[in-house]
């Protein structure tokens, strides 16, 4: 077994320690991760989790009798980033303060991220909000089902970008991207073009 740096808990020879650096990011972030994603090597949350000074994860994919989860909804001021029909574009608040304390994102792929929203009937409630994506996602080695589908950890970042705009995240990008990169070499080029790489995109 490959030996775990203490600092970032990645593998040593994969260490993010030198990228990543504290967020004090004031709306709290809570993140509902499939549980199938909590071991993957590409789970963004982990990096997330290293940075972000506000930050509350559960794992799994029933949420119904998670107490602690329910009671902070209730209590808080929580909106749900998903889209849907009724939610509304994280934009329209650019020129009044954001009026929720705490930001929901489900963690693992749509068809994942979709069995959670489904499963939990307590979301259905919590006003929804989405992001219009203005770039493509860098997640160069998990595609999304989802046009425009971004990483969770892009999509937090992104959305406190809009929320808190003097906020600092490029810890978390340089990490994002320097643990894609580590990945791709790990695969080499010949397989991640063969693979992953879009014509165009060379």
């Amino acid at each position: 077994m490959r030996a775990l740096c203490l600092g970032c808990g990645y593998i040593t020879e994969r260490c993010l320690c030198d990228v990543l650096s504290p967020v004090f990011n004031q709306t709290v972030l809570i993140v509902l991760q499939h549980q199938e994603e909590k071991k993957h090597a590409l789970n963004t949350v982990r990096p997330m989790q290293k940075c972000f000074q506000n930050l509350l994860l559960f794992a799994g994919e029933n949420f119904q009798n998670e107490s602690e989860l329910i009671s902070l909804l209730e209590k808080e001021k929580t909106a749900l980033l998903f889209p849907g029909e009724s939610a509304i574009n994280l934009k329209s608040f650019a020129s009044s303060p954001f009026p929720y304390t705490h930001l929901v994102l489900l963690d693992g792929t749509w068809k994942k991220a979709k069995k959670i929203y489904y499963t939990n009937s307590f979301l259905h409630s919590l006003p929804k909000i989405f992001l219009e994506a203005e770039e493509k996602s860098n997640y160069r080695i998990r595609q999304s089902s989802m046009e425009h589908g971004l990483s969770t950890l892009e999509a937090a970042v992104a959305a406190l970008h809009a929320i808190e705009p003097d906020l600092d995240c490029s810890s978390l990008t340089k990490a994002f991207m320097k643990m894609i990169d580590f990945q791709i070499e790990k695969m080499g080029s010949e397989v991640f073009k063969n693979n992953y790489q879009k014509k165009g995109d060379e």
